[in-house]
Order: structure tokens, then C-alpha cells, then sequence
């Protein structure tokens, strides 16, 4: 009976140190909710490994707000991954929301090198979140890709 027991336990053991690594790999897998009718681009000569400037133009037809917040994702084995920053603890970021103008456009400039350092050669995408007023809390996003080489 107390083999069964230690069996098991062991068993279980296992089982959940898979969960864990398998959640683990899965985690830096990053997410990505786009919208209808609000695209970003990169402007062109801006792109450096350390930072670009953005364009976002918003046709929705809806009071987006866009935050200071911005990620970047990398390309691998066609899958994209959130870059690990190299700040050492939490982000904080301005919160100040910033909307398109008449032209509905919205430039911005991005420096990342604060936040991950000078990027190496590859394929990227800047992400920005976004909400409007009728849900603050949504989730939703619009990136622009680009190369370093």
C-alpha cells in the first residue's frame, strides 16, 4: 500500500512539474488582438535598433485613447514572442492617453533601447494597446512590423 501511495505522489509530481514548463514555454508567446480599421506603420528613414517613429491612423469611428505603453514582439519559428526587458523590476508608464487629430492620425516616437536595449538583426513588431470610452478595460491592439538588419 505505501509503494502505491509513494507511486502516485510521484506520479502527481511529474505531472504538475509539466504543467508548470509546458505554461512556462507558452508564456512569452505573446498575444495580439487587433482592430478593424486602425493600422500602425513605422515612418519611413525613422528605424533604428533603438527605436523608430509610429503613425497610428485610426478609421474606426470610435474615441480611442492610446497610452504611452508599447511592447515588442519578436519573430521566431513563425510564432511571435515578447521581448524580456532589461529594466530590473516593474515598467511604469505615463499615464497620459493621447487621441488622433482631425487627420485621423496620431505620430509618436518610440525609443526602446531604455527598455530592451539595441535590437539584433530580425524580424519585429511594435505593439500599442488602445481603449475607448465606452470599455476602458478593453484589450485590443495594433502593431506595425519591421526588420532589423
Amino acid at each position: 500500500m505505501r509503494k502505491r501511495v509513494i507511486v502516485i505522489c510521484g506520479v502527481l509530481v511529474v505531472c504538475i512539474i509539466g504543467v508548470i514548463v509546458i505554461s512556462l514555454l507558452k508564456s512569452n508567446e505573446a498575444e495580439f488582438n487587433p482592430v478593424d480599421n486602425v493600422t500602425m506603420e513605422i515612418v519611413g528613414g525613422t528605424l533604428t535598433n533603438t527605436g523608430a517613429t509610429i503613425v497610428i491612423t485610426d478609421l474606426s469611428g470610435e474615441d480611442n485613447t492610446y497610452s504611452e505603453w508599447y511592447r515588442v514582439d519578436k519573430l521566431e519559428d513563425g510564432k511571435w514572442y515578447e521581448l524580456e526587458n532589461i529594466v530590473n523590476g516593474n515598467v511604469g508608464w505615463h499615464s497620459v492617453g493621447r487621441s488622433v487629430g482631425e487627420d485621423n492620425k496620431l505620430t509618436m516616437e518610440i525609443n526602446w533601447e531604455w527598455l530592451y536595449g539595441p535590437l539584433k538583426n530580425g524580424k519585429y513588431r511594435i505593439v500599442k494597446g488602445f481603449s475607448d470610452e465606452k470599455n476602458p478595460y478593453a484589450d485590443r491592439h495594433v502593431a506595425a512590423e519591421f526588420t532589423i538588419e
